[in-house]
């Protein structure tokens, strides 16, 4: 499901990866913690979901949800963007 929520969330164009290096520059954390502090919390949020979502079939929906959703919603961007420029 982590990797759903953040294959979902760059495909809508927010990187939480990237905010969250933004976040740790601008409190002045050393270079090496830019790196290491976000595979740390996102390893530390997939090893959390297996007990905030104890069902492997819902996990498992809830990320097909995700993942797939997220496509639909970019694509329907796009077309609705599309046609705005035509407007």
């Amino acid at each position: 499901m982590t990797f759903a929520a953040l294959f979902a969330l760059g495909l809508l164009g927010v990187s939480v990866v990237a905010e969250f290096r933004h976040v740790l520059i601008r409190f002045g954390a050393p270079w090496y913690l830019w790196f290491v502090a976000p595979i740390v919390a996102v390893g530390y949020l997939s090893k959390k979901e297996t007990e905030w979502f104890p069902d492997p079939a819902r996990r498992r929906q809830w990320a097909r949800a995700l993942f797939f959703g997220s496509i639909a919603l970019a694509v329907a961007i796009a077309k609705i963007a599309a046609w705005a420029r035509t407007w």
